[in-house]
């Protein structure tokens, strides 16, 4: 039921106009103040307001009503309580919380064991107080995981209601090691999300049950480079490198033709590419093989997806979705296509997935075409609790006998 709030600001208990709430409407008997302990709402160091019996609480948040967004200085809000001890002086308080009265806005509601009854002339109120936490504005350390006590980066942030952004243009540093990724939690078990569904600078604030917000930075020994984007993945030159997947990136309307060595022809990746688990999502692979005259005749075959061909390279953790291998109906050679890469020897997968990906071609190709899901394995790859969904090849024209699928 919604929150009867009080329209009669200007009225007074006693005066001639003032009606009590539940005599206008004797179901909301319920009588919550909320107290700003040293801060106001709306002006005021509390306010009341009236609800049904099983209502959820309005929380006091906003810039317009009655219950507004409370204000103490600089400071914030962690939660509210239905209890307080006060361990200082009536001059000087100290308030302390117990987390077990903290009051949730979401799920608690208002009922006879969670109230107490207050005898009226004509009526039994059934009334609550809730108690404002304050806190200073929110810090927030991004700590090593190994070692929490090591604070790497430190920031500041007044406005609680922001969500936490990701560190770009400074990122924590560990010396002879590299950022993997961003965690919660000290066993890096919940990772820290930058998108719109984020929680937050607030809710981690309720989530903590302090002013200071832990960010437990894991990090993986060597020297790797952080990817976060298409630009910066277009962009690898060494083959032979180490690499970080350090987001989700989106290939939407990029034409991937793969990674090319300064010849011109595919890359072949030796390299590691790891991943705390994002994903490289909506990736067409541009596969032509296409050579003049007679020299296509004894033309090598090409190997294409998001890096050319594999050998000794090693991939962790990392997802490729709604991949598309459209090889040319130009081609008049032998291509190999898949989504981590064509042909593919003594390279390992270890917690990757390929959840849909599909071979298509606008005609039929009159050449030798050889697909895979992840990649062309020639028997001496290794795969470790991966998961690739099957290739779709309906899309794929084909000579007849020229197709071979590679599981």
């Amino acid at each position: 039921a919604a929150a009867f709030l009080p329209a009669l600001a200007g009225c007074s208990v006693g005066s001639d106009s003032y009606t009590d709430p539940w005599v206008a409407n004797p179901d909301f008997v319920y009588e919550v103040t909320y107290n700003a302990l040293g801060g106001t709402i709306n002006t005021l160091g509390t306010r009341t307001a009236y609800y049904k019996e099983n209502s959820l609480v309005k929380k006091p948040e906003g810039k317009s009503g009655m219950l507004i967004e409370p204000v103490n200085g600089n400071k914030v809000v962690l939660g509210w309580y239905t209890q307080v001890e006060n361990t200082g002086t009536e001059e000087n308080p100290v308030y302390v919380f117990d987390e077990q009265y903290r009051w949730d806005f979401e799920n608690d509601r208002l009922n006879e064991s969670n109230t107490t009854p207050v005898e009226q002339e004509d009526v039994t109120l059934h009334t609550l107080t809730l108690y404002a936490h304050w806190s200073d504005p929110p810090t927030i350390q991004f700590v090593d995981a190994d070692d929490p006590s090591e604070t790497l980066l430190t920031w500041t942030n007044s406005d609680d209601s922001a969500q936490l952004s990701r560190p770009t243009t400074t990122e924590p540093k560990k010396a002879g090691w590299s950022l993997l990724d961003y965690y919660y939690d000290a066993e890096c078990t919940v990772q820290a999300r930058w998108d719109a569904g984020s929680p937050t600078i607030a809710e981690l604030m309720e989530q903590s049950g302090s002013n200071v917000i832990p960010i437990y930075c894991k990090f993986i020994e060597g020297d790797y480079t952080r990817i976060k984007g298409a630009d910066a993945l277009s962009k690898i030159t060494d083959f032979s490198g180490k690499y970080i997947l350090a987001n989700d990136i989106d290939m939407s309307g990029v034409d991937w033709t793969g990674l090319k060595d300064a010849d011109g022809t595919p890359a072949v990746f030796t390299g590691e590419f790891v991943s705390a688990g994002y994903a490289i999502r909506n990736l067409t692979v541009k596969a032509s093989n296409r050579v003049g005259g007679i020299a296509a005749a004894t033309a090598p075959e090409k190997s294409f997806g998001l890096f050319g061909s594999l050998d000794g390279a090693r991939f962790e953790n990392i997802t490729l979705e709604n991949v598309t291998l459209e090889i040319s109906s130009g081609t008049n050679v032998a291509v190999c296509v898949g989504a981590f890469g064509g042909r593919a020897k003594d390279t390992v997968f270890t917690g990757c997935a390929v959840r849909g990906v599909s071979a298509v071609s606008a005609a039929e190709l009159d050449v030798s075409v050889f697909a895979a899901a992840a990649a062309f394995d020639d028997g001496s790859c290794t795969f470790e609790d991966c998961t690739f969904d099957a290739l779709d090849t309906s899309g794929l024209q084909v000579a007849e006998g020229k197709l071979t699928v590679n599981g």
